[in-house]
């Protein structure tokens, strides 16, 4: 293979490992910091941080980690030829230098005493947050050049039925990416660093329901059946759902509650997939439990994701965007990552053991996060909030460790069920 070739192999390597460490030192380890310092803080730096925080979960640990799987998996399924490795490069330190910007520039312009001082990383903010849009707009970029290339797309009728998720989900990403870019500059310019609420809420609905939820649902229904052995997904039943969710999602953006077409939504997806409707018929009289650790991360991410549609319809904001950041995009990556990240290496998971114990402890991480802000009368609040952000770290590394993003996997591990996404 020529150096190009070595690189773009290497590109959702490159991706995922950005991702993890962002999701560790930019994401989990600072939420846990917010709580351990100032449990019910309200100052401007506060603030600040715990949306950097939100910003970097969102557009550097599942935005990263999404764009690594899909630049490797998408001209697969497109049978289109590879993507340019300069390109997907420069997308990615585009992506990296406005999230790093981000995190460091946005607490500093808020609680900084010195006006030079603010001023100057205030100014980092704004080329930060624009610097995020080209990487996105080069991202729409190179998905077109992919949609472009290949056969016909009548002839395609595997791609044809999930490519309505992905466009949903790109553009979606884009959007949210203007509206950062945007919202960066008022922040600036008379906020003080805070980013106005109503564009944070635009931005979370955009990331979470626009992008995050119908890529994964999309990716779901090519997979599952490939990797857990499913039965072949209800289209109707999706597309169904897609559209539902792009009105809920566009009905919120206008200032419209749509609340309760999530959780029809998220219905319909989980119906949708048969994520319990094995190919071949149980055993008279057997649970129908899979003995896959993987796909019971899978499992539980989609139901965290009818637990936060739950959260937004009983007014839980926070209890719903953690239920769908930490629980539904951060399990369903610990599941599906363990089948398909090893396998685009040409590897093996090392440790059937360590995915029983990401199942245990991903879901404990998100049962702390989320308790919390579902029932606020509980005691303890501060040391639950502290204890997920620890635990929620521990195992990105530990997800990156057993996938092999840590280091190179030798010997024989695990071998899950590795698949091809075909045509």
């Amino acid at each position: 293979m020529n150096d190009g070739g070595t690189r773009l192999a290497q590109r959702w390597r490159e991706y995922a490992q950005a991702a993890c460490t962002l999701a560790v030192l930019g994401g989990f380890l600072p939420g846990a910091l917010l709580f351990l310092l100032s449990p019910r803080g309200a100052g401007p730096a506060w603030v600040a941080t715990a949306q950097a925080h939100g910003h970097t979960q969102l557009f550097g640990w599942v935005g990263l980690m999404v764009l690594g799987v899909g630049f490797h998996f998408l001209p697969r399924l497109r049978s289109a030829r590879q993507l340019d490795p300069p390109m997907t490069g420069w997308a990615l330190w585009l992506l990296l230098a406005g999230i790093a910007s981000r995190l460091l520039a946005q607490p500093m312009a808020a609680g900084s005493q010195s006006p030079w001082l603010r001023n100057s990383a205030a100014w980092v903010l704004v080329t930060g947050a624009w610097l995020e849009l080209a990487g996105c707009t080069l991202v729409l970029a190179i998905l077109w050049r992919t949609l472009r290339d290949g056969p016909p797309l009548r002839q395609m009728k595997g791609m044809t039925r999930v490519m309505p998720f992905f466009l949903a989900g790109f553009l979606s990403l884009w959007g949210a990416a203007l509206v950062n870019a945007l919202a960066a500059l008022q922040s600036s310019v008379v906020r003080y660093g805070i980013y106005p609420a109503s564009s944070m809420g635009a931005i979370i609905t955009l990331m979470l329901q626009g992008f995050i939820v119908p890529i994964s649902v999309g990716m779901s229904a090519r997979n599952f059946p490939i990797l857990f052995r499913t039965r072949m997904p209800s289209m109707p039943l999706l597309w169904a759902g897609l559209a539902i969710q792009v009105a809920a999602v566009a009905s919120s953006l206008l200032g419209v509650e749509g609340q309760v077409l999530y959780l029809l939504a998220a219905g319909l997806f989980t119906a949708g997939l048969r994520l319990l409707e094995p190919r071949r018929p149980r055993p008279r009289g057997s649970l129908p439990i899979p003995r896959d650790p993987a796909q019971l991360l899978a499992l539980s991410a989609y139901l965290w994701l009818l637990v936060g549609a739950l959260m937004a319809v009983g007014g839980r904001q926070d209890a719903y965007r953690h239920a769908l950041g930490a629980g539904f995009a951060t399990l369903l990556i610990f599941g599906v990552g363990t089948h398909l990240l090893p396998g685009f290496g040409k590897q093996q998971v090392r440790s059937k053991a360590m995915t029983w114990a990401l199942l245990v402890a991903g879901n404990l991480t998100v049962l702390a996060r989320v308790t919390p802000s579902a029932f606020p009368w509980l005691p303890g609040h501060g040391h639950l909030e502290v204890a997920a952000g620890v635990l929620g770290a521990c195992c990105v590394v530990a997800f990156a460790w057993n996938t092999g993003l840590l280091g190179e996997v030798e010997g024989e591990g695990y071998r899950g069920s590795i698949g091809s996404p075909g045509a």
